[in-house]
């Protein structure tokens, strides 16, 4: 990346991703993701108003629950009930329905309280990549931050489930789009094609058949 950081990075990219996705619908969304980037703006409010929930598919956000309560180990369970632990990248990906199956199940906490639970944890249970922190628990992998930006950030436009939250969407797909910067080639394309089959998704949620007609 030449030494850029994925955010310094993240426009070119957006406007590169262009080419192999929905055309000119992108520019608005370039903007907006830009721009949240920024300024940490609501993104819902830069499309028309839908309501993310309906984006998630409920039954499996329960099956998530499940999982998380069954792998998380008794001795972490106090620290983890003081916070709303993050869904995120594959997990997440899988209660918005373009994933049939959970592997590990990603999450992310507050650096507070990820720093109480790392430290808990053998030397050989930690990871480290691409310069987050993160451990692996069972089936479970909770990171501090992704991309250089923590819990505080991803947790925008979030949608709660129970004493869980589900990453925005639109946030989502921002993830997707900047992993492409740095995985590698087999890992990129999985990442492009979930990026698209999210992408399809939010704008036939948010525009009508006639819109998307025009706007294609």
């Amino acid at each position: 990346m030449n030494g850029k950081t994925p955010y310094e990075d993240v426009e070119r990219r957006i406007i590169e991703y262009k080419r192999i996705t929905y055309g000119k619908i992108l520019t608005p969304l370039s903007h907006m993701l830009w721009t949240s980037i920024l300024t940490g703006q609501n993104t819902n409010s830069m499309l028309k108003s839908i309501s993310m929930d309906t984006l998630i598919t409920t039954y499996k956000c329960r099956k998530v629950k499940k999982l998380l309560i069954e792998n998380m180990p008794q001795e972490f369970s106090a620290e983890v009930k003081e916070t709303l632990p993050l869904i995120f990248g594959g997990t997440a990906k899988y209660c918005m329905g373009l994933r049939k199956f959970i592997n590990d199940i990603d999450i992310m906490l507050p650096r507070k309280i990820f720093e109480l639970l790392y430290q808990k944890v053998p030397k050989a249970d930690r990871l480290y990549q691409a310069g987050e922190r993160g451990m692996k628990i069972n089936r479970l992998e909770i990171w501090e931050s992704i991309f250089k930006r923590d819990y505080n950030f991803w947790i925008h436009d979030s949608v709660k489930y129970d004493n869980l939250l589900i990453i925005s969407p639109f946030l989502q797909l921002l993830m997707s789009i900047l992993a492409t910067s740095v995985l590698k080639p087999q890992k990129k394309e999985k990442q492009k094609k979930d990026a698209q089959l999210l992408l399809k998704k939010i704008y036939h949620k948010t525009y009508t058949a006639n819109e998307l007609k025009h706007l294609l």
